[in-house]
């Protein structure tokens, strides 16, 4: 194919997908995929991705049609890529960092005024990676901080009653043994759920004031290395909840 020739497709592509059904459309870009210039099947891919979960019957069709390497393995990243993007909706929890997202849920026990927090973490990629268990949490809370060298995530609370928090009683805990960083495996799709409960009448220093609050939890996905190559730490969704006292 000349590069004249690659360069109308490419420009007439996107406009010829506009002006077509979505099947036809979908087709068009399939056969594309197995075209013999690398611009154009490139250009295809993105495409398909951009159709999202209209493409996905004829994708997983087309795979398993396919004679060529290549036209299979571009439809597994395809529908790979969908599958995470369906994952997050569907979850909704926080950013992923390293294929893993983070939602938390709060719950206040009115029978014995503790509040539970709980965080599931789903491995929203297309494959099965290593996650490494919350043995132990650092809190920050209103008026108190506790902190471990060896905890692995991190419970924020801020109250959102105005009040100002000039003052952290900061508490270490934790000796010198530092558990080992043993991934377990998490298959795409799947979860682990890690809670800790706030019992201000065991402990003063977690105690919550009645009033209104905001809380997220941040696992240690860079700052520890608990995740393989990631660049941040893995924050989940931002909870408000109120404490009735």
């Amino acid at each position: 194919m000349d590069l004249v020739r690659r360069f109308l497709i490419l420009l007439a592509l996107p406009a010829a997908l506009e002006a077509q059904e979505t099947p036809a459309a979908v087709e068009g870009l399939l056969r594309a995929l197995d075209d013999d210039s690398i611009e154009v099947r490139q250009k295809a891919t993105e495409e398909l991705e951009r159709l999202g979960e209209e493409a996905r019957p004829a994708l997983v069709r087309r795979r398993s049609e396919a004679f060529s390497l290549e036209v299979r393995s571009r439809i597994g990243e395809i529908l790979g890529r969908l599958d995470t993007a369906k994952r997050l909706k569907e979850f909704k929890g926080g950013k992923p960092v390293c294929g893993f997202s983070a939602r938390l849920e709060v719950k206040e026990d009115p029978e014995d005024g503790t509040v539970l927090f709980k965080a599931e973490f789903m491995n929203v990629g297309p494959a099965a990676a290593g996650f490494v268990p919350i043995q132990s949490w650092n809190t920050s809370l209103p008026g108190s901080s506790s902190s471990s060298s060896h905890s692995r995530a991190q419970l924020r609370v801020k109250a959102l009653d105005g009040e100002i928090l000039l003052t952290h009683r900061g508490r270490c805990s934790g000796g010198s043994f530092a558990p080992p960083k043993t991934p377990v495996r998490v298959e795409a799709g799947g979860t682990r759920v890690f809670e800790l409960r706030l019992d201000g009448d065991k402990d003063e220093f977690l105690r919550l004031k009645p009033g209104s609050y905001e809380a997220t939890v941040v696992y240690y996905a860079c700052s520890r290395g608990l995740l393989a190559g990631a660049e941040e730490d893995l924050e989940s969704n931002a909870v408000r909840f109120t404490v009735k006292g």
